[in-house]
């Protein structure tokens, strides 16, 4: 098992590294300010990007992790799910690649997409001007809990002949439809797809390496991001991979309303 800053190159053994880690992203990152709430984005050139929060005249209080990847997912936003941190903001969507966007379609009306799922959102904070509902794109960063991996769509369907219950080779079962409460859905999935890219990535800040592909699944294309020590097997363009993920997701074109009066009043 792994954890997101583990999958993405970081050795954070310690409450003190992680502290250290904040306050350096909080002096590095580019500010991004919601109302009241300020995020200090730090993106690294390999792609991982630090999210730190800062409260008040500049008190570091947590910090969130992001990928920015080449993969788009096509969602319908419905609502925002918060956490236990304001800085902290969840989104429940659903997928919404195969059902027609026409806006004649009966179908439409009836259905909000293919399945719904959750995401963690680093800048969740500033999505409180978002339209809701609205079908937007967004950049969907799978980190890797673990991954078995398949050289072809036959080998992976072979396997998938000894389980009860066999996966297509593109699947997406989000963990949230399994969750006792409605309160704080996971944000997390069980995905299966095929390899359009894959890379090995140096994290310098963090001092490991690790995986990235760009894995078409169920529903539209995702990245991924994984230590080697939690992949069973290669990672090859074309191959399948199955595993767990964190989901971490940021809307890309979301239309936003015109904050009112007393929000600007606020902050």
């Amino acid at each position: 098992m792994s954890d997101p800053f583990t999958a993405a190159g970081f050795n954070l053994q310690q409450q003190g590294d992680w502290e250290r880690l904040a306050l350096m992203t909080a002096g590095q990152g580019d500010t991004i300010s919601a109302g009241r709430i300020t995020y200090q984005r730090w993106r690294l050139d390999c792609g991982v990007e630090l999210w730190a929060h800062v409260k008040g005249a500049g008190s570091v209080v947590g910090m969130s992790i992001h990928f920015d990847g080449r993969a788009r997912f096509k969602a319908r936003l419905m609502k925002r799910l918060p956490r236990k941190s304001p800085f902290d903001i969840a989104v429940g969507a659903w997928a919404f690649d195969t059902i027609s966007t026409s806006t004649g379609s009966e179908k439409n009306d009836t259905i909000p997409g293919d399945f719904p799922f959750v995401f963690d959102a680093p800048d969740g904070a500033t999505y409180r001007s978002l339209l809701l509902p609205q079908i937007s794109e967004i950049q969907l960063a799978a980190f890797a809990f673990e991954i078995s991996t398949y050289p072809t769509e036959a080998a992976f369907a072979a396997a998938q002949q000894q389980d009860e219950t066999p996966l297509a080779a593109r699947a997406f079962i989000p963990t949230s439809a399994f969750a006792q409460t409605s309160d704080a859905p996971p944000a997390s999935a069980l995905l299966a797809g095929v390899v359009l890219q894959t890379e090995q990535l140096e994290n310098r800040v963090g001092g490991a390496p690790f995986t990235w592909a760009r894995l078409e699944t169920y529903g539209g294309e995702v990245d991924i991001i994984a230590a080697p020590k939690t992949i069973a097997g290669d990672v090859v363009t074309g191959g399948v991979l199955h595993g767990s993920f964190w989901l971490s997701g940021r809307v890309t074109a979301g239309q936003r309303r015109k904050p009112g009066f007393m929000e600007r009043l606020a902050g």
